[in-house]
């Protein structure tokens, strides 16, 4: 059965709000990287923290509004918060600068190891698309709002390892592998104890 017109121009706004909402995304984990680089651990955490927060309010206020849309625009909307935290308060005299050779020389090593990250991600908009058609807006709705949550829970369990990967990567780079291995199971122990307190809290 094919979808009617209204579905269609829903579908169709649907993709166009992920794809600025991937887009604005990669900016800010741009100056997340930074950061994290310059080992800029306490202003990271605190910058995921008010905007995973500030996220959260604006999909609970804005879903009679947006219906749908809210949790779409919400993954807008939290990269901005992010860009904007980094701009006003982080003192890196961060600025974007194309050198064309050096673009092409990253996309041409870029593109291979991208083809996963946009694999999941076109799987991920199609069980969003595929929801919508099966089940309706209202269904749609709260799969967007649980995977958000989802995401942000992840993400929060992710910081412990996420600090220490510059960490790792100098240990990598001078042999010291002793180091790294150590470093990878003691927040791979961490992850695991903060992961099963939380599936016994949710249980």
């Amino acid at each position: 059965k094919l979808p009617s017109a209204s579905s269609t121009v829903v579908v169709v706004i649907f993709f166009i709000l992920a794809a600025i909402g991937f887009f604005v995304s990669k900016i800010a984990g741009i100056m997340q990287a930074t950061s994290i680089i310059n080992k800029h651990f306490s202003f990271n955490s605190k910058v995921i923290i008010v905007s995973g927060l500030i996220t959260s309010i604006f999909v609970i206020v804005s879903v009679p509004q947006l219906e749908i849309f809210a949790p779409i625009a919400a993954q807008i909307f939290a990269p901005l918060i992010i860009i904007v935290f980094y701009v006003k308060y982080y003192d890196n005299n961060f600025k974007f600068i194309l050198d064309k050779k050096e673009f092409f020389r990253i996309l041409k090593i870029g593109i291979p190891l991208a083809v996963g990250t946009l694999s999941l991600a076109g799987f991920k908009y199609a069980e969003r698309v595929l929801a919508l058609w099966l089940f309706g807006l209202t269904f749609l709705g709260y799969y967007g709002f649980a995977e958000m949550v989802y995401m942000q829970i992840v993400s929060f369990l992710k910081m412990p390892v996420k600090v220490r990967m510059v960490d790792i990567y100098q240990g990598i780079g001078n042999n010291n592998f002793i180091k790294v291995h150590k470093l990878v199971v003691r927040e791979t122990r961490f992850l695991i104890l903060v992961s099963l307190l939380l599936i016994f809290l949710a249980w």
